[in-house]
């Protein structure tokens, strides 16, 4: 008794919610497919006495389908990809079982009646789990704008560009005026595109007052190229940052700010750089930090392989074949 009062408590509304969508879609099917000509059709009133005596035992199965679903007790204010997975097949299942139902006990109903019904209720559904997450960000992005924003470049076109894009957005003070990349002049999240040749001209006719690095592809010459085009304004790289996010740091992201010698290792086997500037150039391709033992730098496989390797050896003539 205590747990169905505990599920009340927190879920009284959202049932309540359901109970009523999941009627309303299908008699709102029902009334769309007989409203014809300004008017209901008189042949409506048959298949009007089916529902309502099919809608009880209907109303009971589809609230069975949304708790086994965990439907209920979620917090719906951060919905995201799974949540709506279960809603998709919450729904589909509800649909099956609402002509199954329909066929067995009161009998056949239009098809376009249990086509416009599934398309409602789960309309209703999402509405109902996402409607306040929406409400929610809408009024968010509505009094950021109305606040005082820093303009700013973001550059990197490719995903971790679109993270800071969001990052900057729902969390700072500034506002991604342009994306900058190799693909410019084309819009990213509504926020146009310039060519990496234009950085240093832009940011003087737009006012820049920023400039976030996201982009993992960038050589050590090309950041450096961007931070002299910046001159004395702001410029942070958020790369480091944006990969740990999803659980590895690129080993570029910390020898940018190591200081004197450094020692990488792979697989056990160690290679010794007078500074971290010579380490990381020799770092054509991407590898990820496993472990730190200052000053020793531990390396696992990233996602591309180790031709730099190769490449590096045939260039110096150096034997760097313990990597």
């Amino acid at each position: 008794m205590t747990k169905i009062r505990k599920f009340l408590h927190f879920n009284a509304w959202t049932l309540l919610l359901d109970i009523l969508a999941v009627n309303a879609a299908y008699f709102g099917a029902l009334i769309v497919r007989f409203f014809v000509a300004f008017r209901l059709s008189p042949s409506i009133g048959n298949y009007m006495e089916m529902f309502f005596r099919f809608t009880p035992f209907y109303t009971v199965m589809a609230i069975a389908v949304f708790f086994f679903f965990r439907l209920y007790g979620g917090m719906w204010v951060y919905a995201g990809l799974n949540d709506m997975n279960r809603i998709i097949c919450a729904n589909a299942i509800t649909a099956l079982i609402h002509v199954v139902g329909t066929l067995l006990s009161v009998g056949r109903m239009p098809i376009s009646y249990y086509l416009i019904g599934a398309f409602l209720q789960f309309l209703f559904i999402c509405i109902i789990r996402f409607g306040y997450r929406f409400i929610n960000m809408e009024k968010k992005r509505i009094e950021k704008n109305r606040q005082e924003r820093v303009p700013a470049f973001v550059v990197g076109s490719g995903d971790y560009g679109r993270k800071a894009l969001s990052y900057l957005e729902d969390n700072t003070v500034f506002k991604p005026v342009a994306i900058v990349g190799t693909d410019g002049g084309r819009s990213m999240n509504g926020v146009p595109g310039i060519p990496m040749e234009a950085l240093e001209e832009q940011i003087k006719s737009k006012g820049i007052k920023a400039v976030f690095i996201a982009d993992e592809s960038l050589t050590h010459e090309q950041r450096e190229a961007i931070r002299k085009a910046a001159g004395e304004i702001m410029v942070k790289d958020y790369t480091g940052y944006l990969t740990n996010l999803s659980g590895s740091l690129p080993v570029s992201s910390v020898l940018e700010v190591a200081q004197g010698p450094v020692t990488l290792m792979v697989k056990g086997k160690t290679r010794q750089f007078a500074t971290a500037e010579e380490a990381l150039s020799t770092l054509t391709q991407r590898y990820e930090v496993k472990r730190i033992s200052t000053p020793l730098i531990e390396l696992e496989k990233g996602t591309t392989d180790e031709s730099w390797i190769q490449e590096y050896s045939d260039e110096t003539g150096e034997d760097v074949s313990f990597f």
